[in-house]
C-alpha cells in the first residue's frame, strides 16, 4: 500500500497550479482589454486627424 499522505499532497499540488492558471488566465484577460481600448482610443484619434487633414 502507498502513504495517502503522498496523494493528499498531490491533490494540494495540483489544486494550487490550477488556482495558479485561473489567475493568470484572469490576468492575461484583463491586459488584452487593456490593450483593445488603447488600440481603440489610438485608432479613433488617428481617423479624426485623417479626416481633419481631407
Amino acid at each position: 500500500m502507498n502513504n495517502p499522505s503522498i496523494y493528499l499532497k498531490e491533490e494540494e499540488r495540483s489544486q494550487k497550479e490550477e488556482v495558479r492558471r485561473k489567475k493568470e488566465e484572469g490576468r492575461r484577460k484583463q491586459r488584452r482589454r487593456k490593450q483593445g481600448r488603447r488600440k481603440q482610443g489610438k485608432n479613433g484619434w488617428v481617423l479624426k486627424l485623417l479626416l481633419e487633414w481631407q
